[in-house]
This record gives structure tokens, C-alpha cells and sequence, in this order.
């Protein structure tokens, strides 16, 4: 085969509860590096740290 050697760099981003994301990320499929065959690998990455809080839920106080 007589083909040049690419690379696709492809980014998901996971946003929801802390728990979703979690759970989302622990089923992903591809963990490392996965060896498709000699010379074809997929690899994973994340990006930033894990996991970046976006909104904080702060439980109202009963009012008197």
C-alpha cells in the first residue's frame, strides 16, 4: 500500500452533572492507545484538567 501516513486529532467535549460525565467517560471505548493493526493505532487524550466545575449547586436555606 503505497499511502501517505495522516493523523485526525478529534476532541469531544462531555458537559452535565459531574455523574453523567463520569459514567459517559468511564464507557468510552478507546482507553490509551488502541493498536488497530501494524502502523494504525487510535490513541486518547484529554484535554485540561478533569474535571473543570462549571456551575457550582449550592442548597438554599430554609427560610423562617
Amino acid at each position: 500500500m503505497n499511502e501517505d501516513t495522516v493523523r485526525v486529532l478529534r476532541v469531544l467535549e462531555y458537559v452535565g452533572p459531574r455523574s453523567w460525565v463520569e459514567t459517559t467517560m468511564s464507557r468510552n471505548a478507546v482507553k490509551g492507545t488502541h493498536l488497530v493493526s501494524p502502523g494504525c493505532w487510535i490513541r486518547e487524550a484529554t484535554i485540561g484538567d478533569f474535571p473543570e466545575i462549571l456551575e457550582t449547586k449550592v442548597e438554599e436555606e430554609d427560610s423562617i
